[in-house]
């Protein structure tokens, strides 16, 4: 009788689809989704602890830092070698950093130069080998399905991850022309390598200028960058550019800020809203989000209801969509 159980490969590859999907469903504002892939990797496989890297960078990115700080450490524990462990410590500074634990957030990144020196010391210096031949002027962009084990396998993206969380850790100790190489190190990173890593870095860039009083260079690129980033409907990048588009304006009010981009950023926290677990459901088996209302909390932040504010109260949010339960397959691949 033939054996139909799935091989090793098999399962690594199922792994690594329901992960990148995960990703990309991330990256739209479906998180619901996205939590569904991501349960699909079992606990023993190779991915898992990306898996839970990629759960607690989406509860950072909706302020539900509890949780995300339990996914990050059973990422560490799961860390079956030095890249996924460089993304597990990243997680964890990151989280630091958005609770203002600067200390804590300096020593998780130490442990993450450790890994860089490993790889370093094994050849890995993430210029070169990494994503096709960087000495070619073309973009090798690893959004594409094609190149997806290379993003995953490779250590260029938890250099250029750790040179954000590096540039948020400089801002919080209130040092901007620090977070500002940083950002800088990303961008030269992600340039020729991933299109969403790059708009990423530009991100943190202008989040940067401003701190450092060049408001002016900031509010540029949130205008560009708010184009290209609501053209690829990358939901999760949208509000952020637009907040720093609006503090942008704020700090030099003859500049003015992009309506269409406030709108845009508003209609992204309402999509995402839409998208979140709500009292009556479960983020995934065993979660806080089973018994939290995330959508709500989600609703009653500072920074999104000045958003919504500034984007006008006559606009309606997307109906709550029951329909949340059934995931249909993203059309691309995102790095996280």
């Amino acid at each position: 009788m033939m054996d139909t159980r799935p091989t090793g490969t098999e399962t690594a590859s199922h792994a690594l689809d329901a992960w990148r999907q995960a990703v990309d469903l991330g990256a739209r504002g479906r998180y619901i989704c996205a939590w569904r892939r991501l349960e699909c990797i079992d606990e023993r496989d190779a991915m898992a602890s990306q898996a839970h890297s990629t759960w607690g960078s989406h509860y950072r990115q909706i302020g539900a830092l509890d949780l995300a700080r339990r996914h990050d450490e059973r990422a560490v524990e799961l860390a079956e070698d030095d890249l996924a462990a460089g993304d597990a410590w990243i997680g964890l500074a990151a989280d630091a950093i958005a609770e203002g634990a600067a200390a804590h957030a300096a020593e998780h990144l130490c442990r993450v130069a450790e890994v860089l020196a490993r790889l370093d010391d094994l050849g890995c210096v993430g210029d070169s080998g990494d994503s096709g031949d960087a000495g070619n002027a073309q973009t090798v962009d690893v959004d594409s399905n094609e190149s997806w084990i290379d993003s995953v396998q490779r250590p260029w993206r938890i250099r250029v991850r750790a040179a954000w969380v590096t540039s948020e850790l400089a801002l919080l100790n209130d040092d901007a022309n620090s977070a500002v190489d940083h950002a800088r190190i990303a961008m030269e990173l992600s340039a020729t390598r991933s299109t969403r890593h790059r708009l990423k870095s530009e991100a943190v860039l202008a989040a940067s200028l401003l701190a450092s009083g060049r408001a002016d260079e900031a509010a540029r690129i949130c205008d560009r960058l708010g184009l290209e980033v609501a053209r690829l409907g990358w939901v999760s990048l949208i509000w952020p550019v637009a907040l720093i588009a609006v503090a942008a304006g704020q700090a030099a009010p003859k500049l003015g800020v992009s309506t269409d981009l406030v709108r845009q950023g508003a209609w992204a926290t309402r999509l995402i809203e839409a998208h979140l677990p709500s009292g009556r459901s479960g983020s995934h088996l065993g979660d806080l989000g089973r018994t939290t209302d995330l959508a709500a909390h989600w609703g009653e932040r500072r920074d999104i209801a000045q958003l919504r504010a500034l984007s006008g109260r006559s606009r309606q949010a997307p109906r709550r969509n029951p329909s949340a339960n059934r995931c249909d397959a993203p059309t691309g691949a995102l790095d996280g």
